[in-house]
């Protein structure tokens, strides 16, 4: 072997071709700065390939793409898995880097992801996402960058998620037939089979598509909620899809023992459903403050997660009726 070969070969190891995938529909007031983020990053141009998977946008988003070096794909009415897995069959890269057209990567977000996927157990790294210097309340109270090193976790958001092609291959890309919860049932996948999920801070992607109001983000979570099932793992219950139904019958046992009450003038029994209406989201915020080490945040929490209940709970009729029409 040649010492050029040597070269080219060692040259490969440390910089890796990688192909970053974007999903997109109506991006267009986030991607400019998505695609000037990625093409900023202290990694060689050369050995980078962007693919954006467009859902059928009807605003300026393929438009702005064209003004850079990517390759655009249009793949209208599918699912955001199926936009991913699209993206990774394309890919001629020996590392998919999935991100979010709404994200913002760090200069060393692609560096700081293969120093963890060097490792032959390691599958798959990234982190959850961080919030915009400008953050709305409800961000700064329910996202937060968690002040941690590099460490194992159950699953990453697909948004900030940088896989090897052979893992991805191996457990056969994001199921397609869920809605939501796509990367927290492919992590699951990943993890089944001996692999090992990483999540490091360094690996630093700001998330500008948070909900900044309390109803933006009731919204989100019943939409988030639809995919609860498919979270599910073999070997451990379902606790959203448990405490989503408990809330259920909570407020289904006070409207209808409301006119009971009312009727026979007694009003004990409903102390019970209203015990658990309020006492879970109380719970659940003291829990969140707890683990943010920020106890200041629990007055703030407890409207959010009242809010995450209630959509979780909303979802539940979504999930339900699918059932029933199968």
């Amino acid at each position: 072997m040649t010492n050029a070969t040597n070269f080219r070969q060692a040259f490969s190891d440390y910089y890796p071709f990688v192909s970053i995938i974007i999903p997109a529909l109506n991006s267009e007031k986030t991607l400019d700065a998505c695609l000037n983020a990625i093409w900023s990053m202290d990694y060689p141009k050369d050995r980078l390939e962007v693919i954006l998977v467009d859902n059928g946008s009807t605003d300026g988003t393929v438009k702005i793409a064209k003004k850079h070096n990517i390759r655009i794909f249009i793949k209208p009415k599918v699912n955001i898995s199926a936009l991913r897995n699209f993206g990774a069959k394309m890919a001629r890269g020996e590392i998919y880097a999935f991100v979010d057209s709404d994200c913002l990567v760090s200069k060393d977000w692609l560096n700081n992801a293969l120093i963890h996927l060097k490792k032959n157990t390691v599958a798959a790294a990234g982190c959850y996402y961080d919030i915009p210097p400008d953050a709305s309340w409800v961000e700064k109270a329910w996202f937060f960058l968690k002040d941690f090193e590099a460490h194992p976790v159950n699953y990453l958001p697909a948004g900030n998620m940088i896989v090897k092609k052979s893992a991805f291959r191996k457990v056969g890309g994001f199921n397609e037939n869920l809605i939501t919860g796509e990367d927290s049932e492919f992590c699951r996948r990943l993890r089944e089979i001996g692999y090992t999920i990483i999540s490091d801070k360094k690996i630093r992607a700001i998330h500008l598509g948070n909900p900044k109001t309390l109803y933006a983000f009731f919204k989100k979570e019943i939409w988030y909620g639809k995919g609860m099932l498919g979270t599910k793992r073999s070997d451990k219950w379902n606790k959203p899809f448990i405490i989503s139904n408990i809330y259920l019958l909570s407020f289904a046992g006070l409207i209808i023992g409301l006119p009971i009450c009312l009727y026979f003038n007694k009003f004990f029994p409903l102390l019970i459903p209203i015990a658990f209406i309020v006492l879970i989201p109380l719970i659940a915020a003291l829990r969140g403050s707890i683990q943010s080490k920020n106890l200041r945040k629990f007055p703030l929490l407890v409207p959010i997660y009242f809010s995450y209940c209630m959509g979780r709970m909303i979802s539940l009729f979504y999930i339900y009726r699918s059932i029933w029409k199968k």
